[in-house]
Parts: C-alpha cells; sequence; structure tokens
C-alpha cells in the first residue's frame, strides 16, 4: 500500500467490536461470522415482544449499526463514566440510542411504526459489551484478555 493512502476501515464483522461483541454473548472464535450475526441477533430480538414488525430483521440491523458506529470511534464513550460524560457532551450530536437506530434504518425504506421497545434492544446491546469491557479491558496481541485488577 502507498505510504499516502490510509487502509480501509475493517468491515463490521471483522475489526475488533465485532470480536468483543461476539465474546461478550460468549461465542466462540472457531464459529463462522455467519452464524455468529445471527445468534446475536436472535438474542437481541428476544429483547423486544413479538408484534407487527420483523423483529430478527431488526435486530440485525442494530447489531450492524451498532458495529459500524463502533468501529468508526462513534461510541468510544459507552466505556467512560460519569466524571468523563462531559468530554462527549455535544447539543450537535445525537444521543449513541438515536445514532444507532438512525444508521440501522438509513439504508432501508422508512420504518413506519418502529417498534416501541427498540430502545431495549439497543441498551441490551450496549450492557453486553460494556458489561465484557469492564470485566476484560484489555486484550494481547494474541486475543487473550486481561482481567481488570
Amino acid at each position: 500500500m502507498p505510504e499516502d493512502e490510509t487502509p480501509p476501515p475493517p468491515d463490521a464483522c471483522e475489526g475488533p467490536w465485532w470480536a468483543r461483541l461476539r465474546r461478550a454473548f460468549g461465542i466462540p472464535d472457531l464459529v463462522g461470522p455467519n452464524a455468529a450475526r445471527r445468534v446475536i441477533a436472535h438474542e437481541v430480538a428476544q429483547q423486544t415482544e413479538p408484534g407487527n414488525f420483523d423483529r430478527l430483521s431488526i435486530a440485525d440491523d442494530l447489531v450492524e449499526a451498532f458495529l459500524t458506529l463502533g468501529e468508526r470511534g462513534e461510541l468510544d464513550e459507552l466505556f467512560f463514566g460519569e466524571p468523563y460524560q462531559v468530554l462527549f457532551e455535544n447539543p450537535n450530536v445525537l444521543s449513541i440510542d438515536e445514532r444507532i437506530k438512525r444508521t440501522a434504518i438509513s439504508d432501508k425504506a422508512p420504518v413506519s411504526t418502529p417498534p416501541p421497545d427498540w430502545s431495549n434492544m439497543i441498551e441490551f446491546l450496549k450492557t453486553k459489551i460494556v458489561d465484557h469491557v469492564q470485566r476484560w479491558p484489555y486484550e494481547t496481541n494474541v486475543a487473550q484478555y486481561l482481567p481488570a485488577e
């Protein structure tokens, strides 16, 4: 690669956010990405009641949006507690939940009636990754997690 070119951002199913999310859901590294995505989307979909919408497709779109934003560094504020939140406050920037939701539907036809508990699915994703990173904050080059003290 020439010096003046920057590498493309990792695909949503290749970067560190993907590795951390699948491990947060207890999915072994040997499981392929398609199976892992189906399991994660299924778990996320279970956070909402069945209704007049395809909750599995919505969950899959939310997972994709979550990973895409995470790989871009747009969800880093999730990992910082109250004293640091002021550093991330910006009235011109949407909330994390709203960014995830909008990214999930950006390439789709307009959603006429979003499920009332998309927030449950988004909160579930955020909690899974934050809990995992709090338990295993450091990663070695060979993907072995070191516990927080």
